[in-house]
């Protein structure tokens, strides 16, 4: 399996365990929150969608790691932590088919990451190389046979309400206006851009697959 592949798989996944549409699962760029003196920058994002309650609507994003052998490590925990303070996200997971150190553990609960092993149940030689929308239809031909992924959790994601100072830890920083009932915390100087096209609602019924997957990448780039 390749990351391409694995993304595509972990957007099921998401979709599946959240009642989300697989095309409300976006991957793309989000703008760094900045100072009004400075140039923003891009990071790229495996997969990010919005969730709501009652009150507020929260901005998630995650990254999904297809691994050979070796187990996640620290580093990429905080590395993910840092992309998720820029971007002003509330919550943030990793995924991959291995597991994790003893250092990314630690490092994930004392930063509230989700923690989450997907693994493929089904010969993954199945699936197209390259080509995201038969890659996703492939998944969803393999789905109406039975689920195609198993699930472990490590540890939950942690929510923005028990970040003190505002979305993930961080004083000052609010979402933009297209979140409404996102912001928490004190208003201030910085401010997260976030791309068109993230869609709310949920889905009326279970996962839908499809095609309108934009391409993403396999981790963070700035």
């Amino acid at each position: 399996m390749n990351s391409k592949q694995y993304e595509e798989l972990c957007r099921f996944f998401l979709s599946a365990e959240l009642g989300l549409s697989p095309d409300e699962i976006k991957s793309g760029h989000l703008s760094s929150a900045t100072r009004p003196e400075l140039e923003p920058y891009k990071n790229q994002i495996d997969l990010y969608w919005e969730t709501e309650d009652a009150v507020a609507r929260y901005l998630n994003i995650a990254n999904a790691k297809w691994r050979g052998a070796d187990k996640i490590d620290q580093p990429e925990v905080l590395l993910l932590q840092q992309v998720r303070q820029e971007t002003g996200a509330h919550k943030a997971l990793l995924i991959t088919n291995t597991g994790f150190t003893s250092g990314a553990t630690a490092a994930a609960r004392q930063h509230r990451i989700g923690l989450h092993i997907v693994k493929p149940e089904f010969a993954t030689s199945a699936l197209p190389k390259d080509d995201r929308p038969e890659i996703v239809t492939a998944i969803g031909q393999i789905a109406g046979r039975g689920r195609p992924y198993a699930h472990q959790i490590i540890q939950k994601a942690d929510g923005p309400s028990d970040a003190p100072g505002g979305p993930a830890g961080i004083p000052g920083v609010q979402l933009p206006g297209g979140i409404p009932g996102a912001i928490t915390g004190t208003p201030g100087p910085f401010r997260t851009k976030i791309g068109s096209g993230l869609t709310r609602g949920r889905a009326a019924q279970g996962p839908k697959t499809g095609g309108g997957t934009k391409e993403g990448g396999g981790g963070f780039k700035k």
